[in-house]
C-alpha cells in the first residue's frame, strides 16, 4: 500500500474558513468601493453608480411643498485642463484658434440649455460651503459645513445672492438630493 499524505478534516474546514472570510472581505471591498460617487480626475466628469450619481450645474430655487424641500436645478458640465480647452473649440468660443484657446482661471463651464429639474432633498443632506463666510483674517471659511435651514437663508438673502449664481456639485441618491457642495469659482 502507498503511503498517502492525508490532510485532517480540522486543517481542512480551517483553511476553507481562512479562505472564505478573505474571499468575504474581498467582494464586500469591492461592493463598498463600487458604491461611492468618484470624479474622474482628467475632466471632473461625474462616475455613476447604481443609484447614485453626482452632476454639476446651477441651484435656481429652493421650494417648499408639503413639508419637503425640493431644488430646481440647471444641470452644466465642468471642464479643466485640455479638456476645457477642447470643450471651448467645440462651443466655437475660441477667440483666436491659432494661439490656443486657454480659459481663464483654467476651467470652462458648459451650460447649453436652461431646462430645470426638480430633485427632494433629504433631510439628512450635507451641505459645505466654500464662500459663504469669512474667518478672522478675511479669507473665506472653505468647506463650511451648514444645515438646509441656513442654506435656505442665505440662498434668499440679498446680502449672499453670490450663492444664486455660483455652479454646485449634488449627489443624488435614486433621484434624492444627499449633498450639496459649493463649486469655488475664483
Amino acid at each position: 500500500m502507498s503511503s498517502v499524505n492525508r490532510i485532517p478534516n480540522e486543517y481542512k474546514q480551517t483553511n476553507l474558513s481562512r479562505l472564505s472570510l478573505i474571499l468575504l472581505g474581498a467582494l464586500t471591498w469591492i461592493i463598498i468601493s463600487g458604491c461611492v460617487p468618484r470624479l474622474s480626475t482628467e475632466t471632473l466628469v461625474p462616475v455613476e453608480t447604481p443609484g447614485k450619481v453626482e452632476i454639476m450645474g446651477f441651484i435656481k430655487d429652493l421650494d417648499e411643498e408639503a413639508g419637503s424641500v425640493y431644488i430646481s436645478f440647471d444641470q452644466a458640465e465642468w471642464f479643466d485642463g485640455p479638456q476645457a480647452e477642447k470643450a471651448i473649440r467645440e462651443d466655437g468660443l475660441c477667440a483666436d484658434p491659432e494661439h490656443g484657446c486657454e480659459p481663464p482661471n483654467g476651467f470652462y463651464i458648459r451650460n447649453q440649455d436652461d431646462e430645470m429639474d426638480a430633485f427632494p432633498v433629504s433631510e439628512q443632506v450635507v451641505i459645505v460651503m466654500q464662500t459663504l463666510s469669512h474667518i478672522p483674517d478675511g479669507s473665506y471659511n472653505s468647506d463650511e459645513r451648514i444645515d438646509l435651514d441656513r442654506f435656505r437663508q442665505a440662498f434668499r438673502c440679498a446680502c449672499t445672492s453670490h450663492l444664486r449664481l455660483v455652479p454646485y456639485w449634488i449627489t443624488l441618491d435614486n433621484g434624492v438630493v444627499m449633498t450639496i457642495r459649493e463649486q469655488y469659482v475664483p
